[in-house]
């Protein structure tokens, strides 16, 4: 008895479309699952090695890419969309940064606060800043 193609049709009988799509899908997966786990070694070498990398940054680059391939898509119109996908999200970023720019200040304010005076005479004495103005 001969072999199935994984499809359980015979070795050598033509596959649908739909069963072509889902091969090429499932290679396609295959490849990308193989990305990814080379990235996340490479990430964690990084690491390993004291180099910290900007998470930023690669979410950055996956959305641009995305934002790429639905253009190509959708032809001349899908530039125009792309150029405005990506102004939203630097507008995104940029409201982002703000808020996290106050969030992170009323944080520090409110760390400070609750040093006492002989805490900060502690950390004075062991960084070498000196408390008296002029010094």
């Amino acid at each position: 008895m001969a072999g199935t193609n994984g499809f359980g049709q015979p070795n050598g009988q033509a596959l649908t479309q739909e069963q072509q799509l889902a091969q090429q899908a499932a290679q396609m997966q295959q490849h990308l699952n193989g990305l990814v786990e080379q990235n996340k070694a490479g990430f964690a070498e990084l690491a390993r090695r004291g180099i910290q990398f900007d998470p930023g940054t690669v979410l950055s680059a996956r959305l641009d890419s995305l934002i790429q391939s639905v253009a190509e898509a959708f032809g001349p119109p899908g530039q125009l969309w792309a150029i405005q996908a990506r102004i939203s999200f630097e507008q995104q970023v940029a409201e982002q940064q703000q808020a996290a720019g106050e969030q992170g200040r009323k944080a520090q304010l409110g760390l400070g606060a609750s040093f006492t005076p002989s805490m900060i005479r502690q950390l004075a004495a062991e960084t070498g800043f000196s408390l008296k103005p002029g010094s």
